[in-house]
């Protein structure tokens, strides 16, 4: 099934439109919605947004995740009822631009992640990890607490890698619940992710963010300049995502 035209499918992929900022654009890329923002605005909007108890989740999309929702149309509908869809690659970001929002940038998932845990270290926000392998989240959270001393990581679990039965997730939701997280870094692979936080939105009343652990887990540092490691990042690719 080909998405509808980029004029057609516009109205599709708003169904759940961008909280965002009114004032930013989204387009229609492919049939999924990506919305024109930055790390200020976006870690601003899901910083904020931990403070209601109202379930959320943020797709950080790239041409994968395109991809996948071009083949599949129900995942196609789940990434557009994201209340947040940011562009991560750079194929989306020059999409943007062609498609007239000229000061459209980058907003790298890891990247972005880094941003989100200095503010919640900052604003006392407590942050949990779901997802990737157990060596992945011994190694990522120690090295995110020694970057950020002040960040309060409550939740923490690698989860087996098959799918998990109805008792099994619901035992999951309730340490997740109990856990206290506002913000919930979610990181399963493309298309499992996002099809997880997309179901489990109404059972959880918090933000959950797509996570490339494997890419935030390094060998054992994490690098102190300036959010300008995205090069480094890339190249710390130990463990499952």
């Amino acid at each position: 099934m080909r998405p509808a035209g980029p004029d057609s499918a516009m109205a599709a992929a708003s169904a759940r439109p961008s909280e965002v900022d009114e004032a930013r654009a989204s387009r229609d890329i492919l049939g999924i919605r990506v919305d024109a923002t930055d790390y200020a605005a976006a870690t601003a909007c899901i910083v904020g947004w931990s403070r209601n108890e109202v379930g959320r989740w943020v797709c950080i999309a790239n041409v994968h995740t395109t991809m996948e929702a071009w083949d599949d149309p129900g995942f196609r509908h789940q990434v557009n009822q994201a209340d947040l869809v940011t562009p991560d690659g750079m194929p989306l970001v020059w999409a943007l631009r062609k498609l007239g929002v000229r000061e459209a940038s980058r907003v790298y998932g890891p990247t972005l992640t880094l941003h989100l845990c200095e503010r919640a270290a900052r604003d006392g926000v407590p942050v949990g990890f779901y997802g990737g392998s157990a060596e992945a989240i011994g190694r990522l959270v120690p090295n995110l607490v020694a970057r950020f001393p002040d960040l309060r990581v409550v939740f923490a679990e690698s989860p087996p890698f098959r799918p998990l039965t109805a008792e099994e997730d619901e035992r999951a939701v309730e340490r997740i619940r109990a856990s206290g997280a506002r913000l919930l870094f979610v990181g399963l692979g493309c298309p499992k992710q996002e099809r997880w936080m997309a179901t489990h939105r109404q059972r959880l009343p918090l933000v959950q963010i797509v996570a490339r652990l494997k890419r935030l887990q390094d060998s054992g540092r994490i690098s102190h300049d300036r959010y300008h490691d995205e090069e480094f990042y890339r190249s710390q690719e130990i463990g499952a995502a």
